[in-house]
Protein backbone atom coordinates (compact mmCIF):
# COMPACT_ATOMS: atom_id res chain seq x y z
CA UNK A 1 0.00 0.00 0.00
CA UNK A 2 1.26 3.30 -1.01
CA UNK A 3 0.07 7.28 -0.57
CA UNK A 4 1.28 10.03 -2.76
CA UNK A 5 1.19 13.62 -2.77
CA UNK A 6 2.94 16.71 -4.36
CA UNK A 7 4.11 20.05 -3.25
CA UNK A 8 5.66 22.68 -5.12
CA UNK A 9 9.26 24.84 -4.65
CA UNK A 10 9.43 28.05 -3.05
CA UNK A 11 12.41 30.59 -3.16
CA UNK A 12 12.20 30.55 0.56
CA UNK A 13 12.88 26.67 1.30
CA UNK A 14 15.66 26.73 4.01
CA UNK A 15 15.18 23.47 5.60
CA UNK A 16 17.39 23.55 8.20
CA UNK A 17 15.51 22.44 10.92
CA UNK A 18 17.00 20.04 13.27
CA UNK A 19 13.76 18.20 14.59
CA UNK A 20 11.34 18.70 12.14
CA UNK A 21 10.04 18.17 8.51
CA UNK A 22 6.95 19.88 7.43
CA UNK A 23 4.92 20.03 4.10
CA UNK A 24 2.07 22.88 3.95
CA UNK A 25 -0.78 22.98 2.07
CA UNK A 26 -0.28 27.38 1.46
CA UNK A 27 1.66 28.46 -1.31
CA UNK A 28 3.59 31.18 0.13
CA UNK A 29 6.29 30.45 2.74
CA UNK A 30 8.51 33.25 4.98
CA UNK A 31 12.23 32.63 6.24
CA UNK A 32 10.53 31.64 9.24
CA UNK A 33 9.39 28.47 8.43
CA UNK A 34 12.70 26.78 8.23
CA UNK A 35 11.31 23.11 8.45
CA UNK A 36 9.16 23.71 5.30
CA UNK A 37 10.36 21.33 2.47
CA UNK A 38 7.37 22.01 0.03
CA UNK A 39 3.89 24.61 -0.27
CA UNK A 40 0.89 24.12 -2.21
CA UNK A 41 1.08 20.21 -1.21
CA UNK A 42 -1.74 18.40 -2.63
CA UNK A 43 -2.72 15.36 -0.38
CA UNK A 44 -5.83 14.26 0.50
CA UNK A 45 -6.13 14.19 4.26
CA UNK A 46 -8.96 11.44 3.88
CA UNK A 47 -6.57 8.96 1.99
CA UNK A 48 -3.42 9.86 4.18
CA UNK A 49 -5.75 9.49 7.58
CA UNK A 50 -6.42 5.96 6.01
CA UNK A 51 -2.99 4.81 5.01
CA UNK A 52 -1.66 5.90 8.49
CA UNK A 53 -4.37 3.95 10.42
CA UNK A 54 -3.63 0.99 8.35
CA UNK A 55 0.22 0.79 9.37
CA UNK A 56 -0.82 1.40 13.05
CA UNK A 57 2.36 0.27 14.91
CA UNK A 58 4.48 -0.39 12.42
CA UNK A 59 7.04 2.00 10.69
CA UNK A 60 6.61 3.47 7.31
CA UNK A 61 9.07 4.66 4.16
CA UNK A 62 8.81 8.37 3.16
CA UNK A 63 10.50 8.80 -0.29
CA UNK A 64 11.19 12.11 -1.63
CA UNK A 65 11.33 12.60 -4.90
CA UNK A 66 12.35 16.20 -6.89
CA UNK A 67 14.06 15.72 -10.40
CA UNK A 68 16.49 13.19 -10.52
CA UNK A 69 17.38 12.83 -6.50
CA UNK A 70 15.87 10.83 -4.06
CA UNK A 71 15.61 10.35 -0.57
CA UNK A 72 13.95 8.62 2.23
CA UNK A 73 13.46 7.93 5.47
CA UNK A 74 11.51 6.11 8.04
CA UNK A 75 9.16 7.06 10.96
CA UNK A 76 6.32 5.65 13.20
CA UNK A 77 2.94 6.83 12.19
CA UNK A 78 0.79 8.39 14.20
CA UNK A 79 -3.07 7.62 14.02
CA UNK A 80 -3.79 11.02 15.72
CA UNK A 81 -2.83 12.69 12.51
CA UNK A 82 -5.96 15.44 12.08
CA UNK A 83 -4.87 18.19 9.85
CA UNK A 84 -6.23 18.65 6.83
CA UNK A 85 -3.47 21.64 5.98
CA UNK A 86 -0.17 20.65 7.17
CA UNK A 87 2.24 17.67 7.36
CA UNK A 88 4.58 17.49 10.07
CA UNK A 89 7.16 14.69 10.67
CA UNK A 90 9.68 15.03 13.67
CA UNK A 91 12.66 12.92 15.05
CA UNK A 92 11.18 12.89 18.65
CA UNK A 93 8.17 11.41 20.21
CA UNK A 94 5.93 14.55 20.45
CA UNK A 95 2.60 14.42 18.53
CA UNK A 96 0.24 16.94 17.60
CA UNK A 97 -2.69 16.98 15.44
CA UNK A 98 -0.47 17.54 12.61
CA UNK A 99 2.14 15.03 13.27
CA UNK A 100 2.31 12.75 10.52
CA UNK A 101 4.95 10.44 11.99
CA UNK A 102 7.27 10.61 15.01
CA UNK A 103 10.80 9.10 15.67
CA UNK A 104 12.24 10.10 12.48
CA UNK A 105 15.33 9.19 10.70
CA UNK A 106 15.89 12.41 9.07
CA UNK A 107 14.07 16.12 9.72
CA UNK A 108 14.74 18.84 7.24
CA UNK A 109 18.83 19.71 8.02
CA UNK A 110 19.34 15.86 7.10
CA UNK A 111 17.53 16.59 3.73
CA UNK A 112 20.46 16.56 0.64
CA UNK A 113 21.29 20.21 0.21
CA UNK A 114 21.09 19.26 -3.44
CA UNK A 115 17.33 18.80 -3.42
CA UNK A 116 16.86 21.75 -0.95
CA UNK A 117 18.45 24.25 -3.51
CA UNK A 118 16.09 21.84 -6.07
CA UNK A 119 13.49 22.87 -3.96
CA UNK A 120 13.70 26.66 -3.95
CA UNK A 121 12.88 26.73 -7.20
CA UNK A 122 9.02 27.61 -7.74
CA UNK A 123 8.85 25.79 -10.97
CA UNK A 124 10.03 22.72 -9.61
CA UNK A 125 7.74 20.00 -7.63
CA UNK A 126 8.20 17.18 -5.67
CA UNK A 127 6.58 13.48 -4.99
CA UNK A 128 6.14 12.06 -1.49
CA UNK A 129 5.33 8.24 -1.70
CA UNK A 130 4.38 7.54 2.01
CA UNK A 131 4.81 3.48 1.65
CA UNK A 132 3.87 0.54 3.86
CA UNK A 133 6.46 -1.54 5.83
Amino acid sequence: MECKFTCKGHRNVLSTHATTLEFTKEAELTRNGDCILGVAADFEYFRIKEFLLANKGRRIKVALTVAHDSCSLQCLPNPEFSDAHEIVIRKGEYASPRTLGVFSTKAACDIPREMVRLMQDPLNSMTVTLHSP
